[in-house]
C-alpha cells in the first residue's frame, strides 16, 4: 500500500503547490503581492517533485505489445533490404569498371 500511496502524495503536492503559483501571479496581477503564497507554493512543488521521484519505476506497459513487435519487424526488414540494395549497387559498380 505504501508504493501506492507516495507517488499519490507526490502528485496531491504537485497540484496544490501549481495551485498555491497561480494564486501567488494572481496576487501580483492584483498588485498585493503576497510572498507567502509563492514560499507555500515552491515548498510543495520541491515535495511533490521528490515524492513522485523517490518510488521505484512503472514496469514497461504491455499494453500495444503487438504493434511496438510489428513495427520493430517492419523496421528492420526496411534496413535489411535497403543494405541489400547498397550491396547490390557496389556489385554493379565493380562490374563497370571491370
Amino acid at each position: 500500500m505504501e508504493n501506492e500511496t507516495v507517488p499519490r502524495v507526490g502528485s496531491f503536492f504537485l497540484l496544490v503547490g501549481t495551485v498555491l503559483m497561480m494564486l501567488f501571479i494572481g496576487s501580483i496581477i492584483g498588485r498585493e503581492v503576497n510572498p507567502i503564497y509563492f514560499l507555500f507554493s515552491a515548498a510543495a512543488i520541491t515535495l511533490g517533485i521528490f515524492f513522485r521521484r523517490s518510488h521505484a519505476p512503472r514496469p514497461p506497459s504491455t499494453r500495444f505489445h503487438t504493434v511496438r513487435k510489428v513495427r520493430e519487424y517492419g523496421r528492420t526488414r526496411r534496413e535489411q533490404i535497403a543494405a541489400k540494395k547498397k550491396d547490390q549497387k557496389n556489385d554493379q559498380q565493380k562490374d563497370q569498371k571491370k
